[in-house]
């Protein structure tokens, strides 16, 4: 049985953002959308729902507003294009009465509206991607030692892979088929070619 030597290893690091929203009150309706304006005059709220219908609401005396980016939780803040969460009930009024908003500020949006008609104005190739990572070189020539050769690259508890075709084997360490540079070996054994992962 052979073990693959070490080779060297390249962390990529990656950030995700996450924001969470607050229960709806109990009886109330929620609705995810864009903002279109807001009146703090009359109070009235207009925005642009997920799905691309237009609504207006009306903001109660007694609203409970909390922003999910640094910006104040004041209403002064809500500007066109911010993404809002809308707790509201019907009522007996002409408009529903919201009693509780989130709002956050998403880069670079202003609502699926704009974002559809951006995508729509794109031609056939002018899509231009960003490179993320840099193009490796698959793993074809991996250099083995014999389970004999065998010192302390592995100890005895250690988890691997194996391989076995007509009493030809091959055993690859769970630690050394990490990172984005060495999580995928290509090998050929008795003629039968196979990819080694984990």
């Amino acid at each position: 049985m052979n073990i693959p030597r070490l080779l060297p290893a390249l962390i990529l690091g990656s950030a995700l953002a996450v924001s969470a929203a607050a229960p709806a009150e109990k009886g109330s309706r929620s609705v995810f959308g864009y903002v279109i304006s807001r009146d703090l005059r009359t109070r009235i709220l207009t925005f642009r729902t997920e799905a691309g219908k237009e609504m207006k609401v009306r903001l109660a005396k007694d609203l409970k507003f909390r922003r999910l980016d640094n910006r104040p939780n004041k209403l002064e803040t809500l500007e066109k294009g911010h993404k809002v969460r809308v707790n509201y009930e019907l009522s007996d009024g002409d408009l529903p009465v919201v009693r509780n908003l989130l709002a956050r500020i998403v880069p670079g949006s202003a609502g699926p509206k704009a974002r559809s008609a951006k995508r729509s104005r794109r031609g056939p190739g002018e899509f231009k991607p960003r490179v993320l990572m840099k193009p490796r070189r698959a793993i074809v020539d991996a250099d083995y030692l014999k389970a004999s050769e065998v010192t302390d690259q592995v100890t005895d508890k250690e988890l691997v892979l194996g391989m076995e075709i007509n009493g030809k084997a091959r055993a690859y360490p769970i630690n050394m088929l990490t990172g984005p540079s060495r999580e995928i070996v290509n090998e050929v054994l008795d003629g039968t070619p196979y990819a080694a992962t984990w």
